[in-house]
């Protein structure tokens, strides 16, 4: 056995100790990195290499039949190499490897503090939330919703309904978020609501949308909230850093049902916390947060899909219908309205009636959803607008 000493460092200042590592050109990862040629390398210059066991603690109770190998692998390390855990789990790494760890002590480095500032209203992202609503933005706010959103009537008169009795309940403190979980056939304007809400709350910045749709299965949730600490080349994940990026209170899950386990399990903890924790240590508060998941289950693959557990999680849980033939005419009506405003306005002309005639003649009733009409509408716009374009 090497007499090897374990360094503890405090949760808290683990941003500023993998700073302070990169700044003094030494390598910072976890343990669960250490195989093939990486073990070579660290071989080869042991003394700038901080190995971090934090993980392979926690994650004892799943991994306890590969305690044995990991107590092989840490006695294949030079001396020289440095091992470290956060402490408030020193006891437990020291007991399970004990053949590995005669004894501990804190980290020795000289962590800068951060100059105190008191922030301007520049440097803070105040969020807009539906909860901080009066009762007349509230009205028009719902009023924003049922006159922009063509058809689901049901869904909106539902909406009204539970979006008070959340404002009521945040208030009493008996409800930190509101989730929606709306399932049905794509492109039939699920995801139109999220960007309807965003834009009836005033924003000035992006949507906080994530797409499970761009995902792969494997590391889904690192790609969500980041590589687990120590990674090297870790990253903050699309979810932290949108949350960051957006001015209101509203986070888009799309195609929720192509995530996997480890996803699915990261939502039931948020949606009953309220809260998430990312890679890097951060906690992100959601407190009065709007999250609205979609999918394109069917009710009954919604229930094989999806776990008891998860589907109690949602507050409210809507199967949109496809559109009537007058809900998809109302809708082509306003989207060429917009199209010819839009057109007139940047180009300083004005398109004939004749013109505006075929745009309004598109064939809708064979086209079953929202997408199909809005590229109809592009390729005849398409085909007119050359008269207008010198």
């Amino acid at each position: 056995m090497i007499d090897r000493e374990l360094k503890l460092y405090k949760l808290k200042d683990f941003r500023s100790i993998k700073s302070f590592f990169e700044a003094n050109e030494k390598i910072f990862t976890a343990a669960i990195d250490l195989q093939g040629d990486f073990l070579e390398e660290i071989k080869s210059d042991p003394d700038k290499y901080y190995i971090d066991i934090t993980q392979w603690v926690e994650n004892l109770n799943v991994h306890r039949d590969l305690i044995h190998n990991m107590q092989g692998l840490l006695n294949l390390l030079p001396e020289e190499v440095a091992f470290l855990c956060e402490d408030k789990l020193a006891d437990l790494a020291l007991d399970v490897f004990r053949h590995n760890f005669s004894s501990s002590a804190d980290l020795d480095i000289q962590i800068p503090e951060e100059a105190s500032q008191t922030p301007t209203q520049e440097d803070v992202n105040v969020v807009k939330k539906l909860v901080d609503l009066k009762n007349e933005e509230l009205s028009d706010f719902l009023e924003h919703i049922n006159k922009n959103l063509i058809g689901h009537k049901k869904f909106k008169e539902e909406l009204a309904v539970r979006l008070k009795s959340f404002k009521l309940f945040h208030k009493l403190g008996e409800q930190k978020v509101f989730s929606i979980f709306l399932m049905g056939e794509s492109g039939i304007g699920k995801t139109e609501v999220g960007r309807l809400m965003h834009k009836a709350l005033g924003s000035q910045k992006s949507l906080c949308k994530i797409s499970f749709g761009n995902y792969s299965s494997k590391d889904s949730l690192n790609s969500l909230i980041g590589s687990p600490r120590g990674y090297m080349g870790s990253e903050t994940g699309e979810l932290p850093m949108k949350i960051e990026r957006s001015d209101i209170g509203i986070i888009l899950i799309d195609e929720f049902e192509k995530a996997d386990n480890p996803v699915f399990n990261f939502f039931l903890d948020l949606l009953e916390e309220g809260k998430f924790t990312d890679s890097q240590s951060n906690v992100y508060d959601l407190d009065g947060y709007l999250i609205i998941f979609t999918s394109n289950l069917s009710p009954e693959n919604y229930k094989k899909r999806l776990s008891p557990e998860l589907r109690s999680r949602f507050d409210y849980v809507c199967q949109f219908q496809l559109l009537t033939d007058k809900e998809k005419k109302d809708y082509m009506y306003k989207r060429i309205e917009v199209t010819i405003k839009k057109f007139e306005e940047k180009l300083n002309v004005t398109i004939s009636k004749e013109d505006k005639a075929i745009l309004y003649s598109i064939d809708y009733s064979s086209l079953n959803n929202l997408r199909k009409i809005n590229r109809a509408i592009k390729e005849k716009f398409a085909e007119i607008s050359r008269a207008y374009i010198s």
